[in-house]
């Protein structure tokens, strides 16, 4: 019993060569010499996890063998320190992310977690929709994911060409199918010229254009521009490119009301 003592006691003070026991989830560091020749103490720290915001030396903690308050702030972070509101509500000190104006990475957005606290988030920025993920039919879960409110115009969707997700920063990859996309628009143009009208970019206006005789009925096809008039060309009658093109195409509009 002496001597196991007497070797913890030697261990705790730096004696022998430097190497780290753990003890509860904390780990020693026993004395060591730096390349530039200072002598670090034999110290405390805590275990090793991946997440700097439990360390010690991190700002909002306190090494409970010193006493000493952390001072780090990880990279990408600020600290808030505590504070008072209006209401007379204490607010403690926090930290919270680099403002960048990407709401999408702030930790209370939905779909995010606080590091510090491990909280869920839960906020969802304006104009945007949030959607829950699912199990497709052919059994691929899609994650969670942010996407444009529902609108008539398809050129702010993230997943048009041109245009860039701000959740994901992944560039849109949709083509717009530009030679359909102008001729609806150009009779829908006329019509409203003409009649004063206010048609919006929907089915039920392109039933209205094909009424009128301002475009050709296309029930199963799309509109395409042949030898210079305008035409309604079957899917079926697409090359496998020019298919894909459609299902894309049929992708971005999807949403459109």
């Amino acid at each position: 019993m002496k001597k196991l003592t007497f070797f913890v006691a030697v261990l705790l003070t730096g004696l022998l060569p430097s190497f780290a026991i753990e003890a509860q989830g904390d780990v020693w560091i026993s004395s060591y010499v730096r390349a530039d020749g200072t002598v670090v103490e034999g110290h405390w720290r805590s275990a090793a996890d991946g997440n700097k915001f439990n360390n010690w030396s991190t700002r909002g903690n306190t090494n409970p063998h010193t006493k000493k308050a952390g001072s780090g702030i990880p990279e990408g972070t600020i600290w808030i320190s505590g504070y008072t509101r209006a209401d007379g509500a204490f607010v403690k000190g926090h930290f919270r992310t680099r403002a960048d104006g990407n709401p999408f990475n702030n930790w209370t957005t939905i779909g995010n977690a606080n590091p510090s606290t491990g909280e869920a988030g839960s906020y969802t920025p304006s104009r945007v929709v949030w959607v829950k993920g699912y199990t497709r039919k052919d059994g691929v879960v899609v994650q969670g994911y942010f996407r444009t409110l529902p609108n008539e115009n398809t050129s702010d969707n993230w997943s048009a060409e041109g245009n860039i997700n701000p959740a994901t920063g992944k560039p849109g990859w949709v083509k717009t199918m530009k030679d359909h996309e102008t001729i609806v628009l150009a009779a829908l143009a006329n019509y409203n010229n003409t009649n004063g009208a206010g048609l919006a970019f929907n089915e039920d206006s392109i039933n209205i254009l094909i009424r009128s005789g301002n475009l050709p009925e296309c029930v199963s096809g799309v509109y395409q521009t042949v030898l210079g008039e305008t035409a309604c060309v079957s899917k079926d009658a697409l090359s496998p490119k020019g298919a894909r093109r459609i299902h894309l195409f049929e992708e971005l509009y999807s949403d459109v009301e």
